[in-house]
């Protein structure tokens, strides 16, 4: 890459929490959050397969604060943190990623999750509401178990270990910090489709049931987005910004116009500019 391409793409990184205003803390001229919800990855196989076939959720397994088990959620996590913070995050979750507009996001209903832990007031709510429907019968004490279950899957530990394959990563991260809104189809059309809710830690390490249902998430729970909806494509280094642009080009067929990949093209960032920058 010669100096005016490295010089064209270094004018294209901005921290979009200072730009808004309204979201302000009063005296600071920052925000704590973006206007950005960031998805990461280790791989940028893994970030072309998103360009090319956008998200679908995937059973992720993490500690249940209300079960206090280990339960896999199928969902899409994103991150709303600005990019002047988001180097442990990088250091956590991959070096590549794709940020888009949070007016998308709420437009899909993904939302922020509640951080909390096993003994708060909020799980001794959910026990008790729960508890009153097993003792109860008839379609609407069901129905009221089942949204409770549903609720419980944006519900995050406060601080813990992270799982990584179904692999229990030493050290503490405090997932507070991460500011997490994830994507978790409705509970009505994943009964619709006959697709688990969630996984018990035994079902998710168990190769061919996960399989079978992360084959029927990919089949029937896409998460669409279109070129507009994307603020920013971060590969890992500064080389792989070109590399990607042509892959771009490839791969347009009948979801990227030529416009697009131009439009995607000045949105390439990579980590190495976000560490350099910030």
């Amino acid at each position: 890459m010669n100096d005016a391409e490295q010089n064209s793409v270094r004018a294209r990184i901005i921290d979009d929490s200072s730009t808004s205003i309204k979201y302000q803390v009063p005296g600071t001229g920052i925000t704590l959050s973006a206007n950005t919800l960031f998805h990461f990855t280790k791989t940028k196989e893994n970030l072309i397969g998103i360009l090319k076939n956008e998200f679908f959720p995937r059973y992720s397994l993490e500690d249940d604060p209300y079960s206090k088990k280990c339960l896999a959620i199928p969902m899409v996590s994103f991150c709303d943190i600005p990019l002047s913070q988001i180097k442990n995050h990088i250091q956590t979750y991959g070096s590549y990623a794709i940020g888009l507009n949070k007016n998308w996001g709420r437009k899909h209903k993904i939302n922020p999750v509640l951080y909390t832990y096993p003994e708060s007031s909020v799980i001794a709510s959910f026990r008790t509401i729960l508890d009153s429907c097993e003792k109860g019968d008839g379609e609407a004490i069901n129905q009221i178990a089942s949204y409770c279950t549903y609720m419980l899957n944006y519900v995050k530990i406060y601080e813990g270990q992270i799982y990584r394959n179904g692999i229990l990563l030493p050290g503490v991260i405090r997932f507070y910090d991460e500011r997490e809104w994830r994507y978790v189809p409705a509970i009505d059309y994943l009964s619709k489709k006959n697709i688990a809710a969630f996984l018990s830690e035994e079902e998710f390490k168990n190769t061919e049931v996960l399989m079978e249902y992360s084959k029927k998430l990919e089949d029937h729970c896409r998460l669409p987005f279109e070129p507009r909806d994307i603020k920013y494509v971060i590969t890992r280094t500064e080389s792989e910004i070109l590399e990607l642009m042509d892959i771009m080009a490839n791969i347009k067929g009948d979801k990227y116009s030529h416009k697009d990949i131009r439009l995607l093209s000045s949105r390439l960032i990579s980590s190495e500019q976000v560490f350099d920058d910030f």
